[in-house]
């Protein structure tokens, strides 16, 4: 369906991977990727160079890492001098604090939150080599009454690097506001 649609790239991610300790599943990933006639990103579960290096190989153009890239910084620049830096995503999965202006990262599908700055993490990860950066807002996810505006804006102004929002998005109106107050990002 996403092939007649003409999507131009698919996001899959496996939010039960990391928290259920799984491997990816490969077998799956490489009928996808035989069927799909657009660019492909998959995250989920993914904590070694050497399950980047089979995912890419199995014809996806990027792999997405988050919660291995918390717990090993290391990791990002080691990924990337493998499959290079445009094929790295990093997701954050955030959220705004209630009672303060902060904005935590939280990772196995929202239930732990990390103390780690999002904007130093951010600019860290870029710096190790990220080619990409996928913010997720938690708060916003299916609600879809637009995208965490004012986030969007201090990150951009925070990393130079290529950067996608997910979570808030009801209508293309949406998405076009994101990109207005922003300039050029993913919309998702």
């Amino acid at each position: 369906i996403f092939n007649e649609k003409k999507v131009d790239e698919l996001i899959l991610i496996d939010i039960e991977a990391t928290k259920n300790c799984a491997e990816p599943n490969y077998r799956k990933l490489k009928m996808i990727a035989n069927e799909s006639r657009m660019p492909l990103t998959y995250g989920g579960g993914i904590k070694n160079v050497e399950q980047a290096k089979k995912i890419i190989s199995l014809g996806f153009e990027k792999i997405s890492i988050s919660s291995a890239a918390y717990r090993n910084n290391n990791l990002i620049s080691e990924i990337s001098k493998e499959i290079g830096s445009q094929s790295l995503v990093i997701t954050v999965d955030y959220r705004k604090s209630l009672f303060s202006k902060e904005y935590n990262i939280y990772t196995h599908n929202g239930k732990k939150k990390l103390e780690i700055d999002i904007f130093e993490f951010s600019k860290s990860a870029v710096k190790l080599g990220a080619g990409e950066l996928v913010f997720f807002s938690i708060s916003r996810d299916g609600k879809m009454q637009g995208y965490d505006i004012d986030f969007a804006k201090i990150i951009r102004q925070c990393v130079n690097s290529q950067i996608s929002f997910i979570g808030g998005a009801g209508n293309t109106n949406h998405m076009q506001e994101l990109i207005d107050e922003t300039g050029i990002v993913g919309a998702i």
